[in-house]
């Protein structure tokens, strides 16, 4: 009884269809598209790091400046790994 229960339980499991090369293109791509989304994400984040950080406010007809370098360099590092991402992922799709 106990083995015809295990039996009916790895009949429900996903196995390999023996055709494996198209499941890791198709998987190839998949994660080739997840790469690209994250970089556009991560583009989008970079821009508004970057162009976010500054603030003026003007004293007296003098305008004053402020901007956060560190949230600047943060921008500039998401921007160099959506770059990166974006790469992996044209590359995956293309192979």
């Amino acid at each position: 009884m106990k083995n015809q229960n295990i039996g009916n339980f790895c009949s429900i499991l996903p196995l390999p269809s023996g055709n494996t090369q198209l499941e890791h293109h198709i998987m190839r791509k998949l994660i080739g598209i997840a790469l690209i989304i994250g970089s556009l994400f991560l583009g989008y984040q970079s821009y508004h790091k970057i162009t976010d950080n500054s603030t003026s406010v003007e004293i007296l007809d003098v305008e004053i400046g402020l901007s956060n370098k560190s949230e600047k360099e943060e921008g500039y590092l998401y921007a160099g790994l959506a770059v990166l991402l974006f790469v992996g992922g044209a590359y995956l799709i293309k192979k």
